[in-house]
């Protein structure tokens, strides 16, 4: 559910969010640094957080046991991060849906009366929101 939260507070990709590694993260600054090696156009770029994202994250390193990532699967000895694939399926679950199948199965799930969205609908629903309530301009959005 973490994930999810940072993801709709980013905006990010959801491969970016699942391989955050603590090592990319300035809480401080508020800033998320990602590096070339991690985004679809291979430019280093900087995700300014918010105050809730920054709280959040704090939060989950005070719990979390050490690691290079923020979401460590814990299954690997040496670590290793949670895979963009689960938070589909988290979303997934949490529309009652079940593997395999975009078909309503749960309708006592937490985002049952919601119409389907996949986990990119999140980033697109930002892009939006920062456009039309915060007057960003498109090119500012895309960097």
């Amino acid at each position: 559910m973490v994930a999810i939260k940072i993801l709709i507070l980013t905006g990010a990709r959801r491969g970016e969010v699942a391989g955050i590694r603590w090592s990319e993260l300035n809480l401080q600054a508020q800033e998320w640094n990602l590096p070339s090696s991690r985004t679809k156009n291979n430019k280093a770029h900087t995700i300014y957080l918010s105050y809730i994202a920054v709280e959040i994250l704090k939060n989950l390193k005070e719990k979390s046991l050490p690691s290079l990532w923020v979401f460590d699967t814990g299954r690997y000895q040496g670590g290793g991060h949670i895979h963009e694939d689960t938070l589909t399926g988290v979303i997934a679950r949490l529309r009652g849906t079940i593997k395999g199948s975009k078909k309503r199965k749960e309708d006592n799930a937490p985002l049952s009366d919601l119409d389907h969205f996949t986990i990119h609908d999140l980033r697109r629903s930002a892009a939006t929101a920062w456009g039309e309530h915060l007057k960003i301009s498109p090119h500012i959005i895309e960097k």
